[in-house]
């Protein structure tokens, strides 16, 4: 589906807007112009604003199952009827979903150097970054739920908004990963 998508999408002039929470990140990154800071679980955007919502890697670390649900609501509210979503996790190894902290390696480029900047929670969790920390980056505990085999399908079978649901049209699992390509319908 998403080969399908990029060829309806060839020739045409699409724009796009990414985001992250991190307001650090994004001013790091050179890209400002097309990227916000925000929520996933509290998108800035009117209803039906784009035609297709592209979430990689993120549900994942949202610490509860209902903050999953909202952001799968609030991509849901923000495409238009017809629309895509895409959404990638990490899975768990067997069937069940669990929580875990992951090691995690922050690169000190990303890191101010007066660390009076950042709110008490980031400046502990700087100062906890393990001793497999080098000179060029931090090992820092990141929050992460794994998913299970089918739990992202359920959880978006549970999505609504007004009369808007997700309909999934394609799964892929594979040992790290669960890739769902869904279309955004009213009932």
């Amino acid at each position: 589906n998403l080969v399908l998508h990029k060829q309806h999408c060839l020739g045409k002039l699409h724009r796009y807007v990414g985001g992250d929470r991190c307001r650090e990140l994004i001013e790091r990154s050179g890209c400002k112009s097309n990227f916000a800071v925000f929520d996933a679980t509290c998108l800035p955007f009117r209803d039906n604003s784009f035609d297709a919502v592209v979430s990689i890697a993120c549900l994942h670390h949202l610490s509860t199952e209902s903050r999953r649900i909202r952001a799968l609501t609030e991509m849901t509210r923000v495409v238009r009827d017809g629309g895509l979503i895409y959404v990638t996790v990490w899975r768990n190894d067997d069937d069940d979903g669990c929580d875990r902290f992951v090691s995690w390696n922050l690169q000190n480029c990303y890191v101010d150097e007066d660390e009076t900047r950042y709110s008490m929670e980031a400046r502990q969790m700087l100062s906890e970054s393990s001793n497999e920390s080098s000179s060029s980056s931090r090992v820092l505990k990141r929050f992460c739920h794994l998913f299970g085999r089918s739990e992202l399908r359920s959880l978006v079978s549970r999505v609504q908004f007004g009369k808007k649901r997700v309909q999934v049209l394609s799964e892929v699992i594979d040992k790290r990963n669960v890739y769902l390509s869904c279309r955004v319908v009213s009932k």
